[in-house]
């Protein structure tokens, strides 16, 4: 048996489905929030975002339209599952 947990990759992708980033990570180190991932496949590398960003971070993810989309994303998983999008 394995004791590692899986682990957790979000992959943000293009309008034709081919990945752009991959996310593996999202914490803290220091004052500074890190994202861990890669961009276009390449090397993992650990992104910072400093204190004084965060709050535009924060105001680019509570939008109408991603609390919107936080309601839905279980009936959008349900929808896709019967009809598979395709790129």
């Amino acid at each position: 048996m394995n004791n590692e947990k899986e682990k957790t990759i979000v992959n943000v992708i293009n309008d034709r489905g081919a990945s752009m980033m991959s996310i593996s990570s999202i914490g803290r180190d220091g004052d500074k929030m890190t994202i861990v991932g890669s961009l276009l496949g390449a090397w993992e590398s650990t992104m910072y975002i400093e204190p004084e960003e965060f709050p535009k971070f924060i105001k680019l993810l509570l939008n109408r339209e991603v609390i919107g989309y936080i309601f839905s994303v279980l009936f959008l998983i349900r929808k896709r599952k019967k009809h598979p999008v395709e790129y």
